[in-house]
């Protein structure tokens, strides 16, 4: 009943065009005019171009633009971000693999006391075993789990987006803890004569861009 589709946010290449100057929507013009290329690609590509140097600026370690590798302060912030996220493992595995009615009933309690009791009075065994005859114990939880996702079904829409984004963000967070960052820590490496490592960007492209895919879907804070 909590389901509910997310939208991603589309790249607006419009907007983007008019934030070039002059001179780079010219050359955008000639780029689509004397090329394949679609203006949407050009658009990004030039995009793209502005944001890794206004970065390279700001944060002169992170990456080298014009030699396209990511430096050894990237890795250093990498390593920081799995180490945080030790913490998380064992826990988010446990909820992971308890049930989901359960844990949904949690949440409810969390932000509203009014359907925890509700549910509290509802789904109590002992009450509801003698208000009710059941073959087995195995029938008497079936029933409490159904109970469980009738009385969530009748939560209103705007409660209903509140825990959803509670549960949506507690499984992105779980593939963050789980995400392989060994994938882009051991493709830094040292080049003869230096002593901070780096890596190329297309080393770690694929990684970098799944684990980013993550990272923005992280953009609504749990508390929030």
């Amino acid at each position: 009943p909590l389901k509910e589709e997310v939208l991603e946010e589309e790249y607006d290449y419009e907007k983007s065009y008019h934030s070039f100057s002059f001179f780079e929507k010219i050359i955008i013009f000639f780029t689509v005019l004397f090329s394949t290329r679609e203006k949407e690609k050009v658009i990004e590509s030039l995009s793209m171009d502005k944001l890794s140097r206004k970065l390279e600026k700001s944060s002169p370690e992170l990456i080298n633009y014009n030699k396209k590798i990511f430096l050894n302060k990237f890795l250093l912030k990498i390593e920081k971000l799995e180490d945080s996220l030790t913490i998380f493992r064992d826990t988010l595995s446990l909820i992971m693999r308890s049930g989901e009615s359960e844990f949904i009933a949690f949440l409810v309690g969390l932000h509203f006391p009014e359907i925890e009791a509700k549910l509290l009075k509802e789904i109590d065994p002992e009450r509801t075993s003698e208000e009710q005859e059941f073959e087995n114990s195995f029938q008497l939880k079936r029933h409490i789990e159904f109970r469980i996702d009738e009385i969530l079904s009748e939560i209103d829409s705007d409660k209903k987006k509140i825990i959803y984004r509670e549960i949506k963000n507690l499984h992105v967070l779980n593939t963050l803890s789980v995400f392989n960052f060994e994938k882009i820590i051991s493709a830094f490496t040292t080049v003869d004569g230096e002593e901070s490592a780096t890596c190329s960007f297309l080393d770690i492209r694929k990684s970098l861009h799944q684990l980013l895919d993550i990272l923005f879907s992280l953009n609504v804070s749990p508390s929030a």
